[in-house]
């Protein structure tokens, strides 16, 4: 019974480690390829994979002395677990970059320097591209098509790419140009604007007015045109109008 038991923790033990292998190997999958329009979005994600893989280590702290024999076990512990972390981190970032951008930057030298290399060069191109982005935000229109959240969420990332660039723009700079955006249907909604919102109250307003507009688009009149069936039988057909 004994061994049994000690069989049974050792299964246990085992499933439990398959099961954060594969865990894991499902987190990587989820980590988007790096190209040059995901940065910010991406760099996010990628620590925050890294660190449920307890892979962060070699991200945050400097490499640490390599053993010698006079070492002490803690010692060999905390050098083998940065190495492990150095190691696989490079591995899952170069993985997941563009071969575009993987061309772009020198592979050699620790996880933490390759992060910080390719910050680097996003910084540069967020500078770049900063005015054509601000130009961009300040055009974009709202059709109609798709959600009106989602087009408020798309202007809100374009405003943090400009501020990356080094172009600080007030977010109640960037309410207003949420507002210019929405189409007429909208005009209601903008009359009742308040001075004190910030994006995420207009996000949440916002929403609230575009189930309203769509209720109100859908109301139809019914007329009734009477005619005449194959068989000479009174007949119906109705006409849908706005």
């Amino acid at each position: 019974m004994g061994s049994s038991s000690v069989n049974g923790m050792m299964l246990w033990e085992n499933e439990g480690k398959e099961a954060i292998n594969v865990f894991r190997l499902s987190d990587v999958k989820s980590l988007d390829k790096l190209d040059l329009e995901s940065w910010m979005e991406w760099k996010s994600s990628l620590q925050l994979i890294l660190a449920l893989m307890d892979l962060e280590l070699a991200l945050y702290e400097a490499k640490p002395p390599m053993p010698t024999v006079n070492s002490s076990p803690e010692d060999r512990a905390k050098y083998e677990k940065w190495e492990r972390s150095n190691r696989l981190s490079l591995m899952i970032m170069k993985h997941k970059i563009s071969s575009s951008i993987r061309s772009l930057v020198p592979g050699s030298g620790t996880a933490r320097q390759y992060l910080a290399r390719l910050e680097v060069m996003f910084i540069r191109i967020a500078k770049a591209d900063a005015a054509p982005l601000l130009n961009k935000l300040a055009n974009m229109k709202y059709d109609g098509q798709g959600n009106v959240r989602d087009h408020i969420a798309n202007m809100s990332g374009l405003a943090a790419r400009v501020k990356a660039g080094g172009i600080d723009i007030p977010e109640c700079f960037v309410v207003q140009l949420v507002l210019d955006s929405l189409p007429p249907q909208y005009e209601r909604f903008q009359a009742s604007y308040k001075v004190n919102w910030g994006l995420e109250e207009l996000l949440c307003m916002c929403g609230q007015e575009e189930e309203f507009v769509r209720l109100e688009n859908s109301e139809r009149k019914i007329s009734a045109i009477p005619g005449l069936g194959p068989n000479n039988e009174k007949k119906y057909s109705f006409l849908f109008t706005r």
